[in-house]
This record gives structure tokens, sequence and C-alpha cells, in this order.
């Protein structure tokens, strides 16, 4: 069977169905967590698996997931799931364009949108609870007994609450009313656009959390269940405006009773502020936040280790191996017992070595590299004689640094210009590269396995394959970053791509040119000296990818508009594209990495040697 490439943004399940999206679910680290809470804010870029893991609180993908956690999964989760997906409808930028009409005209077309869109969810909810289809053999999840119901009273009630201006005597009629209510917010849209005099309708007042929990109260006396709870669950919520998003955010103190909210969003996100004042909703108390990036690689090589093996699977006749096996060990591999080189099973300190190999030509080549060694008193003729303790403090700590190093650096100390790709094949480094997006992953799968019906087609994936499918996806994740919105300094447009290049090339500069040290600084600290519209800039790549927070080991709040004082990484994949190890360091501040007009006037005056030299390398 054929497992076809296809752009990163076309693998979005928003597309699918709760059940098709359960048909190929495996579950990531965070979804434990969603599991278990009453109220969550869901975080995370593009492709990270937001919309996924809100479609499978559903009853009806919960049903459909036939994976080995599913039981568990469906006795957990008490409440009844409803998806409501972001609409551009609700965004009031676009609620009215090129109209002279007031913002509370604005506000409230866009709120009637918006709580049209969320009861015609609930009522969907209803239905199914009542007559959904339920897969053979699979326990059913909060479903209640049709005969139980009285429909035509509930249809009439929730007709009410939603002021529509006939009756409903079923769901499926109560669902069409709401999608025509839809369609008369456009035509009164296009009459406001004409006629700015025009009379709004009642409906337009209406309180969407006031008539959703008037709503679930509604079923829940009908189906003899007073205290069931029911999940509202808000994708996307980025595209919709300010306003909304602060009253979803301030509901999760529970001043609805039968309702809980788990919301998903962009990790960076100035509504986040609406959390910091006196009477908010506190994180661990009232909801707890739920990431989806990984700072640090190997829960997200776990869960790439299963995806992978799980979309090889259900597309292979025969029993598939682990993954291990297909791409083997690399340069950049951080199991330090096995040698890149395979045909000669040494292992991977062990003197004549590869990695021997690229330590030796370093220390010939880079007298500060020498010079290291022999204050770290490091034989490399006799590594034998440290034992495992001391060769995991002193040499795994370094072995990426100087297994970069030695590609890259050039007999004068300059960076040279090499193809890297090929340094992030293996398993290991494969598998770290998408950060744990699943997006990312199923096209990197794509690409490495182009069949995989048959034993022969299964077999040892060639490095030059691998290095191939590393160049492809990088390629589309650059067209999404380059579709991102630019800024203005002084009057010139700088593009996201245009920061994450001086970004990049500055920690490539650090890595290669100068003296070597086993604590170099590769990640950012963002400070205040950076111009706002360049923070402005960096956060749009927080929320593309590009830049991975890095929050404290003992965890931290969600992040907010105001990045400064927070640490970040290059997404791994970005690695591939300027030459950079993939572990975690020390942070540097990132106006070091900037040309001097991105900084503050402050910023300017405080200019350091370091920033200099970053900002005329890239010009080189």
């Amino acid at each position: 069977m054929t497992i076809p490439a296809v752009p990163l943004t076309s693998l979005n399940a928003i597309k699918l169905s709760a059940r098709e999206v359960a048909a190929t679910f495996v579950a990531p680290p965070a979804f434990d967590a969603l599991l278990h809470a009453d109220n969550a804010i869901l975080t995370g870029p593009r492709g990270s698996g937001k919309t996924t893991m809100l479609k499978m609180m559903t009853s009806e993908a919960l049903e459909h997931w036939t994976g080995p956690e599913a039981d568990a999964a469906r006795a957990t989760v008490r409440s009844v799931g409803v998806f409501i997906g972001a609409d551009r409808t609700w965004n009031e930028q676009l609620a009215m364009p090129g109209t002279d009409l007031s913002g509370d005209v604005r506000d409230a077309l866009t709120a009637s949108a918006f709580t049209t869109h969320g009861l015609r969810a609930i009522v969907e909810s209803m239905d199914y609870r009542l007559r959904g289809d339920l897969a053979h053999g699979v326990a059913a999840h909060r479903r209640v007994a049709e005969e139980g119901i009285d429909e035509t009273a509930l249809a009439r009630r929730i007709s009410e609450l939603a002021d529509l201006s006939q009756f409903a005597l079923s769901f499926p009629t109560l669902r069409s009313l709401l999608s025509d209510r839809l369609v008369e917010i456009g035509t009164l849209r296009n009459r406001l656009r004409r006629d700015s005099s025009t009379t709004l309708p009642s409906w337009c007042d209406l309180d969407f959390l006031v008539v959703a929990d008037a709503a679930v109260e509604a079923f829940n006396v009908s189906a003899g269940e007073p205290d069931q709870k029911w999940a509202l669950l808000f994708d996307e919520l980025e595209l919709a405006p300010r306003k909304l998003v602060e009253e979803l955010l301030g509901a999760l103190r529970g001043s609805q009773p039968r309702l809980l909210f788990k919301l998903s969003l962009a990790p960076a996100n100035d509504q986040f502020d609406v959390l910091e004042h006196e009477h908010a909703p506190v994180p661990g108390q009232d909801y707890e936040h739920v990431p989806l990036t990984y700072a640090r690689k190997r829960p997200a090589i776990k869960f790439a280790k299963a995806l992978v093996e799980a979309t090889l699977d259900r597309n292979s006749s025969v029993p598939v191996p682990p993954i291990e096996r297909f791409l083997g060990s690399g340069d950049l591999d951080s199991r330090e017992e096995v040698d890149a080189d395979e045909i000669t099973p040494t292992r991977a300190y062990d003197v004549g070595s590869r990695l021997w190999r690229t330590m030796e030509a370093l220390r010939i080549r880079d007298e500060s590299f020498a010079d290291y060694l022999t204050a770290n008193e490091i034989d490399l003729e006799n590594l034998e004689v440290l034992d495992p303790a001391r060769r995991a403090a002193r040499l795994r700590k370094i072995r990426n640094i100087v297994v970069v190093r030695e590609y890259f650096r050039a007999d004068d100390g300059k960076r040279r210009s090499r193809k890297s790709f090929g340094l992030y094949t293996g398993a290991d480094s494969i598998l770290s590269l998408p950060d744990g997006n699943p997006r990312m992953i199923i096209s990197l799968v794509r690409q490495l396995f182009p069949r995989v019906d048959t034993p022969a087609t299964l077999g040892r994936v060639p490095t030059a394959r691998q290095s191939a499918a590393i160049e492809s996806t990088l390629f589309r994740f650059l067209a999404l970053l380059d579709a991102q919105q630019a800024v203005k300094v002084d009057g010139k447009s700088v593009a996201l791509m245009e920061l994450v290049d001086r970004v990049g090339a500055g920690l490539a500069a650090k890595i290669v040119e100068e003296p070597f040290s086993d604590n170099v600084a590769l990640t950012l600290r963002v400070n205040n000296v950076v111009r706002p519209e360049i923070r402005a800039l960096f956060v749009r790549g927080i929320n593309a990818g590009a830049f991975v927070h890095i929050p404290p080991r003992h965890g931290g709040d969600p992040l907010a508009g105001d990045i400064v004082g927070r640490q970040f990484r290059l997404s791994h994949l970005l690695a591939t594209k300027y030459g950079l190890p993939i572990h975690l360091t020390p942070p540097s501040a990132l106006s070091e990495l900037l040309p001097i007009d991105w900084r503050t006037d402050a910023g300017r005056a405080r200019r350091g040697r370091a920033a200099e030299h970053a900002a005329t390398l890239f010009d080189r």
C-alpha cells in the first residue's frame, strides 16, 4: 500500500469526523492530563494535535477508539463532550468589513454567531446520545435510552431558549433551524451594510453560557441525570474575538454548575492576561494547563515512535518491527553504547570507533578543543579507563557538540558550508525532529516509507532517503513560516524567516566559531531590550512552532503575550537548517543575536560585542 505524501497543511483533524480521528489516534503524553481535568486550557502550535485531542473527548470518538487505553479513557471521561470548532463568523474583524457600523452592532452579530454555533453543537451531542451509531462490540459512552427522553418537549424548550421563530419537534429539526439562523445572520450583515438603521432581532442579545446551561439542564432533568456534566470543547479560540475568549476564560471558575470547559489556544497569547487578575481562575485549582509542546526531547521521541509504528501497522499486511530496525543509529544518536557504523559493532567510545575518530579529528584541528580535553583530563587514547559515570559526565555531555563542530568547522576556524541533513539521520534524531508534532510526524512517515505492504518494502531505509525526507519536511515547514504576517520596523517589513535566520546563524556561530565549550548557550531568553515589534514577530514564531518554550523543570504558567524573561529554543527541525545539536543548553539573550536596529534605544546603547558579531555574520 502506498502512503501518499501530502502538504503539512492538509493533515488537519478539523476536516475529519470524530470517528475518523479515533481510527488513527495514538495518545500523546498530555492526553492523560486532559482526560482527568475538569476544566483545561490546551496550548500548542499548529499541527500539535489540539483539535485531535478535543475531538477525542467526545462520546463518538471515545466509542470508536480501539486503542489499548480506550476502555480506561471511556471510564475516566464522565462528562458529555461537545466539540465546538472556531468559525470565521466569530471574528469581529471579519464580521462587518468595510462598514461604518458601531462596535456594539459588530459585537452583537459576532456573539450571536458564536451562540448559534455553540447551541447547534450541543444539540448534535444530545442527538448522538439518543441514536448515534455505535461500533459493534464497543462500550457505549454516556448514552441515554431514547424511550426515556421526551424529545419533542426538549426540542420545544431549547427552541424557546434560543428565541427561534418556530418550535422544533425533534433534535434534527432543531439543528436545521439553528443552521437557518446562521444563514439569517449572514443576510442581516449584508442588510446592515446597506442600511445601518436596520433593527437587530432580540436573539442577538442571548447570553450563550446562560442559554447553554439551561439547555443541558433541561436534557439532564428529562434523562433523570440531574448532575450530569457537559464539557464544552472550544477549538482554535485565537480566531475568536477577545471578548468571547475572556468570557470563556472567566467561566473556568465554574459559575455554570453543569458546564465544564476545555479551551484550545495558541501557546503565546495576550488573551491569557485575563488570568492575571485578582479574581481570575487559578491553574491547578480551577483548571489544568495542558501544553502540547516538548521542551525536552525524550517524551517527544517516545510519542513519535508510537505514532510512526502505529501508522506503519495500519498500512502493512505484515507485522512491523521496531522503527530502529528501519532507521538505524546516527551521528547524533544519544544512546552512547551504539556506534553509528554498524558494520563494525564497536562501542561508541572505543578507540577507533566512528565517534572516537570524530573527536580525534577535532582535537587535531581545533586548539580550543585540545585544551578542553587536557583541562578535563580526557585522554582519547585511554578512554576505556573512564568508568561509566565519569564517561557520562564528561563525554556524553559534549558528544553532539563535538560532532556538529567537527562537521562544520574549517581549518581556519570559520564555518564551512555543508549540507547538514545527513547528520540528523538515524532513529533517535529522526524521531526528535518533529518535536512531538503529529502533523509533522506523519509527513515524515510518508516520506520515509512510501510503500509498506510487503516484507521487502519494510527493509532498512537508506541514509539518502532519510536525508531527503528531512529536507522535504523542513521545506514544507519553512513554507508555513514564510506565510506568517511580517511586522514593520522603522518602516521596513521584517518577515518571520528573517528573524529565524538571524537567530539560527548566530547560534551556529557560537557552536562552530567560538572557543570550544561544553556549556555553549544555544537556547534563548527574550530580554526587554528587543523592540516590541520584534517580540511580536517572535510570538508569531512560537505559535507557528519555530520557537519552543522551555518552562522551568518545576512547571510554569501558560505563556502570555509578554514573553520577556522566558526561555526558548529553536525547533529541532530548524536545527537541521542551521547545523545545531539537539539538546538543551543554558540560554543567551535574544538581543545578542539581532542587529542593532532591532533593539530599543536603551538596548542600542548597551550593545555588546556578541551582538555586533551576530549582526555582521548574517550579512557575510
